[in-house]
């Protein structure tokens, strides 16, 4: 295979075979051999490697650090009482923490009260997610606002059982 210059983006397959052309290269009948050079093409583009996770979670880190003490303590319950839309199912799913944009533009991220613990399915990754599909989202379990609610319940109960439990360590 020969050497192509880096793109950032993924090109096409007739894109691909193009190069190879202007590269002088033979392609005539080797449209399977070409096809397979492509797919380990858009593999290797497609791979995230170590750095990109290094990067992603250097910079999570740095918001996290910068969080208020009382945003951080939300954030760890929102991660105790999992996924919202899965707690309707009966299980519990490990979440990412959505913000509520209602009335923001593009950039602007809302409070951090105004979350709700989603897995990643429900969040962004399924077909009945709140970002790809959210007029099913809704219909499926509840509009945002009710989430929100339920939740802020959902850590007024864990608040409430912390609490008892801490009083009933105190008096051993």
């Amino acid at each position: 295979m020969t050497k192509l210059k880096k793109y950032s983006r993924i090109i096409s397959y007739l894109e691909f075979k193009l190069n190879k052309e202007l590269a002088y290269e033979d392609t005539f009948e080797k449209d399977h051999i070409i096809r397979i050079e492509y797919e380990k093409y858009v593999k290797q583009m497609t791979e995230l490697k170590e750095e990109h996770f290094e990067v992603i979670d250097r910079n999570r880190q740095r918001r996290y650090e910068q969080m208020k003490k009382s945003e951080k303590v939300r954030f760890d319950k929102l991660r105790q009482i999992g996924c919202i839309a899965c707690l309707k199912k009966g299980r519990y799913s490990e979440p990412v923490i959505h913000h509520i944009r209602k009335h923001t533009g593009f950039g602007l991220r809302p409070p951090h009260d105004q979350t709700i613990p989603l897995c990643p399915q429900h969040h962004n990754m399924g077909n009945n997610s709140v970002h790809l599909n959210k007029k099913l989202f809704n219909h499926l379990y509840g509009t945002e606002d009710e989430l929100l609610k339920e939740t802020n319940i959902k850590i007024n109960e864990l608040e409430r059982n912390e609490l008892f439990y801490d009083k009933g360590k105190d008096d051993r």
